[in-house]
Formats: structure tokens, sequence, C-alpha cells
């Protein structure tokens, strides 16, 4: 089963936010890059892991920098919910 492309896009658009975020702590800085980089790796295959996307939707969930943004918190939240298992 593959991801939908209204949930692609709904992930490409909170990693658009976390992106924008002014992150001021260096290793939170390098884990939401790395945490990105592996979710737009996946968004650009033809059939995304939906179990890699989840880790690190709960990877950046859990940064502090992260936790700190409340709409994006709830928004990975949402995510995580509509992703199919």
């Amino acid at each position: 089963m593959t991801i939908p492309s209204e949930i692609k896009e709904k992930i490409q658009g909170i990693v658009d936010e976390i992106e924008k975020l002014k992150v001021e702590d260096d290793a939170d800085k390098n884990d939401i890059a790395e945490e990105i980089y592996i979710i737009k790796t996946e968004l650009l295959k033809e059939s995304p892991s939906k179990r890699i996307i989840r880790r690190s939707l709960r990877a950046l969930k859990a940064i502090g920098s992260v936790v700190q943004e409340k709409l994006i918190e709830q928004g990975i939240d949402q995510l995580l919910n509509s992703l199919p298992i």
C-alpha cells in the first residue's frame, strides 16, 4: 500500500514548516536536518516506507526546538494518525 498523494503533500508541508524554524541548538539543528533528509528521500521513492517516515516524524516530534512549536507538533500528530499502517 502506498502513501496517498494528499498525505505526502501534508508531510512535505510539515517538513517545510520545520525547515523555517529558527533553531539555536546545534545538536537540534543537526538532528532536524538528518530526519528531514530521511523523509525527503523516502518521499521521492516510488514506494516510500511508511515505517521510516513514521520513525522520522516521531524523532522530529521529540526534538526540543520542534516541541516548542505546538502547531507543528499537532500537525505531526495528525500525520502519524493518518498514515496508513
